[in-house]
């Protein structure tokens, strides 16, 4: 209604101001004709119209201004709520696809008798997976994860194709080994994993029964994901602690725990820039498929920041909050 208002009003100024130039005119017209040359009288006429129409302006432009004011209120109000989900399954999706990477040689390179085996034997445990390795009995040494062709379906109902190509100094559980991951056509869930894929072993804290609690520094550059939603970019620095578990030989992992912290930086598939931070360490386990607990906030470039919960049970759910509005995302 206000709205309304104020526009009329606003024709009716603009009206005023035309109808006093048309009288203007007609008035000099009709004195022209009449010959009348009292140059007083035409003075009177013509600055009684300049005060009237200054007069007139000067009220107007308040009334425009006022008006534009209005107006870009009302459209910054009439703004849709920021409720895209994108970029955060985009960022989600990143962190679980590359802490995968390190899953997959985690399962295999613990193994001692991969490590130190004087041959390859590919044994019913690997599943579809086909090993080899450049050396024996010594490092540095690099060993092939070959997934195939065709998609292999994995425990965690997961599937992979492609190959991992695994360069490391020393044992994955050793102090100062250096891991050198590459990929070719390597994909998980059918989207293509590619990138710069480190990792680091550190001494940590000296725990009971003389095992020590291995620290993993991972870094991951150029990271390339690309899936049937388009193509997104990824890099980031993770400190993966081996908290507990220590103490179980191979292959009982299922009692193996981690925790994550980290930062990054990423390009959605919508081409939303964004950076993230890892506010509660995330958590996970072998005998779970997903990441169980933590959190995650994200800056995305010109909208409101998302923070991302995955609760605390091994489940496929998360919770996303942007603003004040939250919803569940669905983990792959």
């Amino acid at each position: 209604m206000k709205k309304i208002i104020l526009i009329i009003h606003f024709h009716y100024i603009i009206k005023l101001l035309i109808l006093d130039a048309l009288n203007f005119i007609l008035m000099k017209l009709f004195l022209k004709f009449q010959n009348i040359k009292n140059s007083f009288i035409i003075n009177i006429i013509e600055n009684k119209f300049i005060m009237k129409k200054a007069k007139v302006f000067n009220f107007s432009s308040y009334v425009v201004l006022f008006l534009l004011a209005f107006i870009l209120n009302s459209c910054k109000k009439d703004l849709k709520k920021d409720t895209d989900t994108k970029t955060a399954e985009d960022l989600v999706w990143a962190v679980t696809a590359y802490t995968d990477v390190f899953n997959q040689l985690d399962l295999i390179l613990k193994d001692s008798s991969i490590v130190y085996a004087n041959s390859i034997d590919n044994v019913f445990r690997y599943g579809c997976i086909s090993l080899s390795m450049s050396e024996f009995n010594s490092f540095p040494k690099i060993i092939t994860l070959d997934f195939g062709g065709n998609n292999c379906l994995g425990k965690d109902s997961r599937t992979r194709r492609g190959k991992i190509i695994v360069q490391f100094s020393g044992p994955l559980y050793k102090e100062n080994t250096f891991v050198k991951v590459s990929f070719i056509n390597y994909y998980i869930s059918d989207t293509k994993i590619d990138g710069k894929f480190t990792i680091e072993a550190q001494k940590g804290i000296e725990l009971d029964n003389n095992y020590s609690q291995i620290v993993y520094l991972i870094k991951v550059q150029d990271g390339h994901i690309e899936g049937n939603k388009g193509e997104s970019f990824f890099s980031a620095n993770f400190t993966r602690e081996w908290n507990e578990g220590m103490e179980t030989q191979w292959p009982n992992l299922n009692d193996d725990l981690f925790s994550i912290t980290g930062s990054g930086k990423g390009i959605s598939a919508n081409k939303e820039d964004y950076e993230f931070t890892i506010t509660i360490p995330l958590s996970f386990q072998h005998n779970c498929n997903w990441i169980s607990k933590g959190n995650i906030d994200a800056k995305v470039y010109a909208k409101e920041n998302r923070k991302i919960d995955y609760g605390s049970g091994c489940d496929n759910e998360a919770k996303l909050t942007i603003g004040n509005e939250s919803s569940d995302l669905t983990l792959k």
